[in-house]
């Protein structure tokens, strides 16, 4: 499990510019299959989830735990990571260890 910082990124990441309606079609259907919402860490009803595509959630996080590795949609999408709220989308951060 991911260590509790209790602090907000310095950077939040942007939308990215890729949500064309494409994208935005694809988060909307895995959407259903999200389980962000249950999770301790969820900031607040009012935040989009499916953070492993969209990205991190422009509310402050407390990393509380982390409900990733059960959840539906990063089964489907073969992903790994944990904290996608946090720390962004599977994208950015594949990205970034580039």
């Amino acid at each position: 499990m991911a260590e509790d910082t209790g602090r907000i990124p310095q950077e939040k990441q942007a939308e990215p510019s890729h949500n064309g309606p494409l994208m935005k079609a694809g988060i909307a259907t895995i959407a259903a299959f999200c389980i962000c919402s249950k999770c301790p860490t969820y900031p607040d009803q009012k935040d989009p989830k499916v953070y492993c595509a969209r990205g991190a959630s422009p509310l402050p996080i407390e990393i509380k735990g982390c409900l990733c590795p059960d959840c539906p949609v990063q089964k489907t999408l073969r992903l790994k990571r944990m904290n996608y709220c946090y720390y962004g989308s599977n994208r950015q951060l594949k990205k970034e260890e580039s």
